[in-house]
């Protein structure tokens, strides 16, 4: 799969902007008359959004290089911004323990030759080493199960 370079970013700049935004629905956006916390980050996630369609659908030069990407490289990516994605989502209401759990679950279908075994064994372990640490060690306010269990 052949992959333009201001495609990619395009497509990165979108995916962000989006991610954003949709976290940014959290706070009020109120009125243009006052203001609210959400307003800020919505209008320039927004933005984002756009720039990064912008750039998708700018026309390549006929000179201009590719980026050469195989399924592997893609499928690592996805897997990887999607665990970073639900760990950011999931540490308040599931807790440190599962939202790690399953966070390096989704990360380990990155490599496609891992085992079942394998990738509940890394779950687990990352699960109790993010729990030592961030709960135990660095006493952060984070619950090690949360509200969802």
């Amino acid at each position: 799969m052949i992959l333009r370079q201001n495609r990619l970013a395009g497509m990165v700049i979108a995916c962000i902007g989006a991610a954003v935004l949709l976290y940014a629905q959290r706070y009020g956006f109120g009125t243009v008359a006052r203001i609210g916390p959400g307003f800020f980050p919505q209008m320039l996630s927004a933005l984002l959004v756009l720039l990064g369609i912008l750039v998708f659908f700018v026309p390549d030069a006929e000179d201009a290089g590719g980026v050469t990407l195989s399924w592997s490289e893609v499928r690592a990516f996805v897997f990887s911004i999607a665990s970073v994605i639900l760990i950011a989502l999931l540490i308040r209401p599931a807790g440190v323990i599962p939202a790690s759990f399953i966070a390096a679950l989704v990360a380990s279908f990155a490599h496609r030759d891992a085992t079942l075994l394998q990738r509940l064994s890394l779950s687990v372990t990352v699960a109790t080493i993010a729990a030592a640490i961030f709960v135990y060690a660095l006493g952060m306010n984070l619950r090690l199960f949360g509200r969802l269990l």
